[in-house]
């Protein structure tokens, strides 16, 4: 069988790379700390690395035969498949969680360019 998924993107401001920097820069401000490019820069990463603010989810769209037959692309029929799949070889399902999207990685770059054409702006 082929799958067609979606990927669904949360984004929690509080997170955003934004929303971080200003926290960055109050708590520096704060703490009377030198504000060096680098040493901001370093604290943007590590907080970026511990929270992104960003989670994924994955929305199957249709599911197909080996011959490109349409065999469904009811939700509900889709979902209880895969379950049944992933059931049957002892794997984890991942189509009823939510993944965290780490910092620098394919997922983090998609998320932020899906962002970035709705909102003309960077998470």
């Amino acid at each position: 069988m082929i799958y067609a998924i979606s990927w669904v993107f949360d984004y929690d401001y509080y997170y955003s790379a934004k929303s971080t920097s200003d926290r960055i820069l109050a708590e520096m401000s704060e703490n009377n700390e030198p504000m060096t490019k680098d040493m901001f820069s370093e604290k943007l990463e590590h907080n970026l690395r511990e929270q992104t603010g960003i989670e994924m989810t994955m929305d199957p769209l249709a599911v197909w035969t080996t011959k490109g037959q349409l065999i469904s692309n009811n939700k509900k029929y889709i979902k209880n498949a895969i379950n049944d799949f992933f059931i049957i070889n002892g794997m984890e399902n991942i189509y009823d969680r939510k993944f965290p999207v780490e910092y620098d990685t394919v997922g983090f770059y998609v998320a932020q360019k899906l962002f970035h054409s709705y909102y003309t702006q960077y998470f």
